[in-house]
């Protein structure tokens, strides 16, 4: 069996260095593996480039909201700072519906007093007694709890009660369609409105959205006309609209992993860069959208095309490659 075999074993090294000395390599080999490896040496085009960047920040400087028109907000949309009464409730009911007839709406009514009294009585225990008693299936197991009362959730007339009774008060009987109703209120919390102060920095980041939106709609329009109509420089749309000329280098015609989401690295742009109007004429791109509410004009400043490096930049490490191999 192999696994149960003994071997020794030596080695020799042949450190690459100590042969060195006994390589000659010739011009001829260096040209040779020159020219058969000249995608090895080729440098892509490269332009350096100048841009003005329009978007939400370069606006946002150019867009301000006075404290009237906070006030003015508020004033006119007061409601939508306000949070509106809240009243929680619970009911015992005593069943006598429309169809029910005069004697059983009666014998329901003195039934109704009767609970109405004990709950007077025994005030703290209206839920105890809701669920020994109230007829409400929606209800009674939760001791009669309503909820939170939302308009139009119940009939009128209890819906009236609630309204007007205070925080722990007991109505007397509230008759409805359904039949007597004891009614009690076991919380109120009262309407409230926030102050201006309290919500001013809402308002003002709201006008100022509004504000920069139409604005950058304005200011677009008049950094594509600029950029169009003056092409020979970026310098007028950047005086116009109080924006900053940049410079980027060693830019090409695909965008680079390594710039990330920069403005000038968008595919769409760098297209306009590498047009011919834009490298032969050096005239302004137009106006580029890269992003929601961004747009970038750029001109070309500096073009080189493709190239090879020179053998000779190229010939000390051709000649350590060809070496070692």
């Amino acid at each position: 069996d192999v696994n149960d075999q003994e071997r020794e074993v030596q080695e020799q090294l042949f450190p690459i260095a100590d042969f060195i000395t006994q390589v000659k390599v010739t011009d001829e080999m260096v040209k040779a593996y020159y020219d058969k490896n000249a995608k090895l040496f080729a440098v892509p085009e490269q332009a350096t480039v100048e841009y003005v960047v329009l978007n939400a920040e370069a606006v946002e400087s150019q867009v301000a909201v006075s404290d009237a028109e906070v006030s003015d907000f508020y004033a006119k949309n007061e409601k939508r700072f306000g949070s509106p009464e809240r009243r929680t409730a619970s009911h015992i009911l005593v069943n006598a519906p429309k169809s029910a007839s005069a004697a059983d709406k009666a014998a329901a009514k003195q039934k109704a007093d009767a609970i109405l009294a004990d709950v007077r009585k025994n005030p703290a225990d209206f839920a105890k007694i809701a669920k020994e008693k109230s007829q409400d299936p929606g209800s009674a197991e939760m001791g009669g709890d309503l909820g939170v009362v939302e308009k139009g959730a119940f009939v009128p007339s209890v819906e009236e009660a609630i309204a007007k009774l205070k925080q722990g008060e007991i109505s007397g009987l509230v008759e409805s369609e359904y039949g007597f109703h004891i009614i009690t209120v076991t919380s109120v919390v009262p309407a409230a409105i926030k102050t201006l102060d309290e919500v001013k920095g809402e308002i003002t980041a709201e006008l100022k959205k509004g504000k920069m939106s139409k604005k950058f709609s304005e200011l677009a329009e008049v950094f594509s006309d600029t950029v169009y109509e003056q092409a020979d420089s970026l310098k007028p749309v950047a005086d116009k609209l109080k924006l900053t000329v940049q410079t980027v280098s060693n830019l090409s015609r695909t965008p680079s992993p390594a710039l990330g989401d920069a403005p000038y690295n968008n595919a769409k742009f760098l297209q306009a860069v590498f047009s011919d109007d834009a490298l032969k004429n050096k005239r302004n791109t137009e106006a580029v959208e890269v992003a929601p509410s961004t747009l970038v004009a750029g001109r070309v400043v500096q073009f080189k095309p493709a190239s090879t490096r020179a053998l000779a930049e190229v010939d000390a490490a051709i000649r350590q490659r060809v070496t070692v191999e």
